[in-house]
């Protein structure tokens, strides 16, 4: 899904898995993640704990490139 979206929109989709054990280990303290699922576009949360439809993630998106947000 997400990389169909990066060349659908000619955008950079960065997708980050770590194991549970790097989220536990304690050296993302501090980073102020959200808490996993989450979906961000250039740091703000779109989704945190949950999942989010490709025809949502679709919709924020486009709004953000109509209103002229990268």
């Amino acid at each position: 899904m997400i990389p169909g979206l990066g060349k659908r929109f000619d955008i950079d989709i960065e997708v980050v898995e770590k194991d549970r054990a790097e989220y536990c280990g304690g050296c993302l303290e501090g980073e102020r993640l959200p808490v996993a699922p989450a979906v961000t576009i250039d740091g703000e949360v779109i989704a945190e704990k949950t999942g989010i439809g490709l025809q949502e993630l679709e919709a924020i998106i486009e709004s953000r490139f109509e209103a002229g947000v990268k």
